[in-house]
């Protein structure tokens, strides 16, 4: 029963864009959906005695790049968005080689401190 509701909430989520619904809205649904996914993240990690705030750092990389893309080079979100998504998996990728031979205690003080300076 349960999986049948979240089948129809999430196909007239998929079809209210083409509904006419009025961008202010959507825009709304769109950055609820964003949000969510971020706190269940950190709800399944928090929930395991775990605190990591690597998803939260990527997925600002990916939203940093996308945005940068849009605004200076005013490419479309459609192509900002693989391209972002890229970008984000290889220097996930850079850090994760970088810290793979490392200690647990090394891999978190390398993540911090690459998160620190970023900003």
């Amino acid at each position: 029963m349960r999986r049948t509701w979240v089948v129809v909430i999430g196909a007239v989520v998929l079809v209210l864009p083409f509904l006419g619904v009025d961008d202010y809205y959507l825009h709304l649904l769109i950055m609820a959906g964003l949000f969510y996914l971020l706190a269940a993240g950190m709800n399944l990690l928090l929930a395991a005695g775990q605190l990591n705030l690597g998803h939260t750092a990527f997925f600002g990389i990916g939203a940093y790049t996308s945005g940068l893309l849009a605004v200076h080079y005013g490419i479309s979100p459609l192509w900002t968005l693989p391209t972002a998504a890229v970008f984000t998996g290889s220097s996930t990728g850079t850090i994760s080689k970088r810290t793979h031979s490392r200690s647990s205690p090394a891999k978190g003080l390398f993540g911090l401190s690459a998160i620190i300076c970023w900003y």
